[in-house]
């Protein structure tokens, strides 16, 4: 015989009404299979069938509780999520507050690069001025040679790759 889990059975002595027929009417969530096994085993335990009955209907509306707690909590959820999102825009945080002996070396630094820039400024005025004019520019010519890829061709039966041939310049 195979040994029965009575775990969620009630140690509670039987009173009379609890020995009175049960009737499947009075626990309409459980089915007429789970009520015969139930009376099965509360025969094999001595516990009377309607406290076995009691206790796993007991169980069931716990459960059903929680479910429909959980469903609120979900709801409740979604409802502040909705309400995040129909948000235009979120007001900008308030400025953070800068530490003073952080302020304190950004003002040294800031006065000490007006110091560098004055010091600067002075060397530039001393700097002899070297006038140049237009004809000595145009002498040491004023661009850059360009690479136009259009002007070179790849040698077809050379064997190494990637060598070319530059073409003369087109103009």
């Amino acid at each position: 015989m195979s040994e029965i889990d009575d775990s969620f059975l009630a140690v509670e002595p039987a009173s009379e009404a609890d020995t009175a027929p049960v009737a499947v009417d009075a626990a309409p969530e459980i089915s007429a299979v789970e009520l015969a096994r139930l009376e099965e085993q509360a025969q094999l335990t001595d516990v009377p069938v309607n406290r076995v009955v009691d206790q796993v209907t007991r169980q069931h509306m716990e459960d059903v509780k929680q479910v429909a707690r959980n469903e609120e909590i979900k709801r409740e959820f979604y409802e502040k999520v909705m309400a995040a999102r129909q948000q235009a825009e979120a007001p900008p945080p308030a400025p953070q507050p800068v530490p003073t002996a952080i302020m304190e070396q950004t003002k040294r630094e800031m006065a000490e690069g007006q110091r560098m820039n004055e010091h600067h400024r002075k060397i530039q005025e001393n700097r002899p001025k070297v006038v140049r004019s237009k004809a000595e520019i145009a002498a040491e010519g004023t661009s850059v040679p360009v690479f136009r890829p259009e002007q070179y061709t790849t040698e077809r039966g050379n064997p190494s790759k990637g060598a070319s041939t530059a073409q003369a310049p087109i103009r």
